[in-house]
């Protein structure tokens, strides 16, 4: 008896957010390839610190869009290398391009807030795409976006946020395993059908590395000034759109954009550990989330605990677990161009995923944080 409640725990535990992936992937959707109407023109804002490895990749990407008017503006964030003399090259040779010179960051900011803060300063169009330095948009990118932001303006509730996963590129096991979580995260635990029709807070989400909005939106949401401790824009930005009921949405980006967001493994455990106290990492939620990232391998472990044991219906029980969690995976891993490879590592990064939340835990309530871009508060 105790064997078959075990294994409908590991059943429990993999089943709801399997079931929720599998909803979710029919509600997180890509944008219409088609844009019939020349869309409103967009102010591409680019926070930069130490970027002279890929910003001239990123610049030359965004130069090639097209079907829509554009203007780009990097915000060199007091870089150590030659991002800037890099990104001055490239603007002699092409006026859309602009670079600015970042202020000496305040102690109430976090780096990245106060780059986007003084970026939406120089904007001058009144729709911006806040873009990471590393993402490489495809050519329709901008147009799609500012089209679905178009679209959806006469609407009883018009989108003021809108927010993108881009292609996420891994390389080595580790990246490889940690970085398609994300996917795991948002589709297995947000009802992206409800967050959608409402404009509650707790359904904020989305992702740092794309944001467009419109000029008056911002500012009545308090833009990244409401957000200016937080390393967490993903989460944080959309919420304080929220929080002034307006509404945010988060789509697929896989065909819009791709980058590769970390660079080696120790990169991949920073930068989980360096804001997961401002989201999973909480006291009221690391317990439940460390149960449901040790399901799956519990799962199979119970599997064959019970078959060893002759505890049929156990054993069954705990199979079905593991293939669904399993297969849900395989599922997320196919609609987003991930490695086949992230699906078979997944009970095994669910546990490190849960022991760098924990570590978080413990630095935070230390009050230690991760050094990022060469800052503690980056």
């Amino acid at each position: 008896m105790i064997a078959i409640v075990l294994a409908s725990l590991c059943l429990l535990l993999t089943g709801i957010p399997a079931a929720m992936i599998a909803w979710n992937l029919c509600c997180f959707r890509r944008l219409p390839t088609q844009v019939d109407d020349r869309p409103t023109p967009v102010s591409v804002l680019i926070p930069a610190r130490d970027e002279a490895a890929g910003i001239a990749a990123t610049l030359e990407h965004l130069l090639a869009s097209e079907g829509v008017e554009l203007e780009v503006v990097v915000l060199d964030d007091d870089s150590q290398d030659a991002t800037a003399a890099i990104v001055a090259e490239i603007a002699d040779k092409d006026s859309r391009l602009r670079i600015a010179h970042g202020s000496k960051l305040p102690r109430e900011w976090n780096g990245k807030q106060f780059a986007c803060w003084q970026l939406s300063k120089l904007a001058r169009h009144d729709r911006w795409l806040f873009l990471d330095a590393d993402v490489h948009v495809e050519p329709d990118a901008i147009a799609r976006l500012s089209h679905c932001m178009d679209r959806r303006a006469g609407q009883a509730q018009p989108l003021a946020l809108l927010s993108g996963f881009p292609h996420q590129e891994t390389v080595g096991w580790i990246e490889t395993a940690i970085v398609p979580l994300m996917h795991f995260v948002l589709l297995g635990f947000l009802p992206i059908w409800r967050m959608q029709r409402v404009t509650d807070p707790s359904y904020a989400a989305g992702c740092g590395q794309i944001f467009m909005t419109d000029r008056q939106a911002y500012e009545l949401a308090g833009g990244h000034a409401a957000i200016a401790r937080s390393r967490h824009d993903g989460i944080k930005l959309p919420r304080a759109y929220r929080q002034a009921e307006l509404m945010t949405d988060v789509i697929d980006g896989t065909d819009l954009a791709s980058v590769r967001m970390y660079r080696s493994g120790a990169e991949v455990f920073d930068g989980v550990i360096k804001n997961a106290d401002e989201a999973l990492a909480r006291p009221a939620l690391i317990v439940p989330v460390t149960l449901f990232c040790l399901a799956p391998l519990a799962a199979a472990i119970a599997m064959i605990g019970f078959t060893i044991a002759g505890a049929w219906i156990a054993s069954a029980i705990a199979a079905f677990a593991f293939c669904i969690a399993t297969l849900s995976r395989v599922a997320s891993v196919r609609r987003f161009r991930q490695p086949l490879s992230s699906a078979w590592l997944h009970p095994f990064a669910l546990v490190l995923f849960a022991g760098l939340q924990w570590i978080a835990l413990w630095r935070h309530s230390r009050g230690r944080r991760v050094a990022w871009r060469g800052r503690i508060e980056s």
